[in-house]
C-alpha cells in the first residue's frame, strides 16, 4: 500500500527491493513468466519475453518483458534506452510478422498508478483496438511536436519514453 502511495507521488520505492538471484521479484506473476504457469509465450531469449496478453486489447496484443526485474517506467533510467530500443525492436518485428504494419503498430507503457503488474511491460498493440475503452485505456499523449515528451495521461509511447530518458527527465503521468 505505502508503495502504491510512493508512486502516485512520483517517488520510486524499493524499485528493485526483494530481488531473488538472477534479478527477479519474490511474488512477481512476470518473474514467473513460462508456458507451465499459463502463458502463451510467442518469443524469448536470454534478456526478453513476449508473450501474449491474456485480456486482449486489439487482434494483436503482445507484452514484451525484461528477464530482469524492473519494477516501472517510473523506475527508469537513461542507461536503460539500450534496453527499451530492444523491446520495442522485439515488438514491432513480432507484430510484422503477425502481418501488422508499422503504421498500425501502438508500442507504449501504462504508467503507475495506472498499471496492474508492477514489472516493466511494453504493450505492442495492433491497431484498431477493440473498444472505446480500449482506445482511452492505450491512448497516447504525445506533444505532436519534436520535442520529447507527453502531456498528462497514463500511458507514454515506448518513444517518448526515450525521449524523456535521454533529457534526463523521469517518466510519470504529469507532463515532463
Amino acid at each position: 500500500m505505502l508503495d502504491a502511495l510512493a508512486r502516485c507521488l512520483g517517488l520510486t520505492p524499493r524499485a528493485y527491493a526483494d530481488l531473488e538471484g538472477g534479478g527477479t521479484a519474490k511474488g512477481c506473476v512476470f518473474c514467473r513468466v513460462t508456458p507451465e504457469n499459463g502463458f502463451d509465450m510467442v518469443e524469448s531469449n536470454d534478456e526478453m519475453i513476449a508473450f501474449r496478453d491474456r485480456n486482449p486489447g486489439a487482434a494483436q496484443h503482445l507484452l514484451i518483458i525484461p528477464r530482469r526485474h524492473i519494477s516501472t517506467v517510473k523506475d527508469l533510467q537513461p542507461h536503460d534506452i539500450p534496453l527499451l530500443t530492444r523491446m520495442e525492436s522485439l515488438g514491432a518485428r513480432l507484430l510484422s510478422s503477425f502481418g501488422v504494419p508499422p503504421e498500425e503498430q501502438r508500442l507504449g507503457y501504462h504508467i503507475p498508478p495506472f498499471s496492474s503488474v508492477h514489472h516493466l511491460h511494453l504493450h505492442a498493440l495492433s491497431l484498431p483496438l477493440k473498444s472505446w475503452w480500449r482506445r482511452l485505456k492505450y491512448r497516447p499523449t504525445t506533444r505532436g511536436d519534436s520535442r520529447a515528451g507527453k502531456r498528462w495521461g497514463w500511458f507514454v509511447t515506448n518513444r517518448d519514453a526515450m525521449g524523456i530518458l535521454s533529457e534526463g527527465k523521469r517518466i510519470g503521468i504529469t507532463s515532463s
